[in-house]
C-alpha cells in the first residue's frame, strides 16, 4: 500500500469514527435526560476503571467533610437512605463492587463469608426506605 493509500485509509477511518460519534450524540440527545445521565454514568464508570475523575474526587471530599460532622445516628440514617436510593439505579458492575467493598471492609473474613452466604441463600432483611 502506498503512502497516499495509507493516508486515505486513515481519513476514512477517522470519518467513520466521527460518524459514529455523531450517531452516539444523536442517540443520547434522543433519550430523556434522566435516562441519558444514568446510562452515561454507568458507561463512564466502567470505562475509567479505578481512576476517579477530578469531579468525583471533589464530591467525595465534600461528602467526607460532611460525614465528619455528622453523628452516628445521622450517618446511619443517611447511609440507609442513600443506599435505598442507589439500589434503584442501574449501577455498573464496578460501581456495585466498590459499594460492596465499602460495606464489607470492616468485617473479618469469617464475617464476610457469613454475610455472603446468607445473601446467596436469600436471607435478607428489608430496610425501610
Amino acid at each position: 500500500m502506498t503512502t497516499a493509500e495509507k493516508q486515505n485509509q486513515a481519513r476514512l477511518h477517522d470519518a467513520a469514527r466521527l460518524n459514529r460519534v455523531a450517531e452516539l450524540v444523536d442517540a443520547i440527545r434522543a433519550c430523556a435526560p434522566e435516562d441519558a445521565e444514568i446510562v452515561l454514568s454507568i458507561f463512564l464508570e466502567e470505562l475509567r476503571g479505578d481512576d476517579p475523575q477530578t469531579e468525583l474526587i471533589e464530591v467525595q471530599s465534600d461528602a467526607e467533610f460532611w460525614a465528619g460532622l455528622a453523628s452516628f445516628d445521622q450517618l446511619r440514617a443517611y447511609f440507609i437512605a442513600t443506599g435505598s436510593r442507589l439500589v434503584r439505579y442501574p449501577l455498573g458492575i464496578n460501581g456495585r463492587k466498590r459499594m460492596i467493598q465499602v460495606m464489607l471492609a470492616g468485617m473479618t473474613p469469617a464475617e464476610r463469608q457469613t454475610v455472603i452466604a446468607e445473601l446467596a441463600r436469600g436471607e435478607t432483611r428489608q430496610v425501610a426506605g
